[in-house]
């Protein structure tokens, strides 16, 4: 559900909320939840309002598949065409109530997302499962030497845990490492 307060409403209206399974795509880094059906949710209204706006998002506990509290409420902003973090922390998420808020100026698509890199490094092709397999290698070697394609989550490629987050050469031999030879447990995510 989704809970919305307006400042001041000069003329009553009627606000929609709206979601659907399309939006803008996350910024780098991040995975709109839930993963295997995002949701973003459209807001709207015929209100005459001014003054700031609090949304809060209740999500369910199944949506999220890493740590809780690295969940953020972003909204998109059309004049900048780019989604911005409005999380009102330290307060939000609430991980009991399972419920982020933040506060914006203006109403547009909202989406809850989490860190697309979760646990461990090595899932490159964003499997759903979280599996690291030969796929993420083959993924992995047409991104550094073939296509040169995006990465669905580069902070999945950065096998060795490079600080800096470079997805080069050594990220392959360590994903090689890993699965062919030592087995030696990739890198956390950063």
């Amino acid at each position: 559900s989704v809970e919305i307060t307006f400042d001041t409403v000069d003329t009553g209206g009627v606000t929609s909320v709206n979601v659907s399974k399309s939006g803008p795509l996350p910024p780098s880094g991040f995975t709109i939840i839930p993963a295997d059906t995002a949701r973003y949710f459209h807001i709207q209204t015929t209100a005459a309002i001014k003054g700031p706006i609090l949304v809060c998002f209740h999500y369910q506990d199944s949506w999220v598949r890493g740590y809780e509290y690295k969940l953020r409420l972003l909204h998109y902003d059309s004049l900048s065409s780019s989604w911005q973090n409005i999380t009102n922390t330290p307060q939000y998420p609430d991980t009991l109530k399972n419920v982020i808020c933040g506060q914006v100026t203006s109403l547009s698509p909202f989406a809850l997302a989490e860190p697309c890199c979760i646990g461990a490094s090595g899932n490159v092709n964003a499997d759903p499962e979280d599996a690291t397999d030969v796929a993420d290698l083959t993924l992995l070697v047409d991104h550094l030497f073939i296509s040169f394609a995006a990465l669905p989550c580069p902070d999945e490629a950065n096998i060795n845990g490079d600080p800096g987050g470079t997805v080069d050469i050594s990220d392959l031999t360590a994903l090689i490492d890993h699965l062919f030879i030592s087995f030696t447990p990739t890198a956390p995510c950063q």
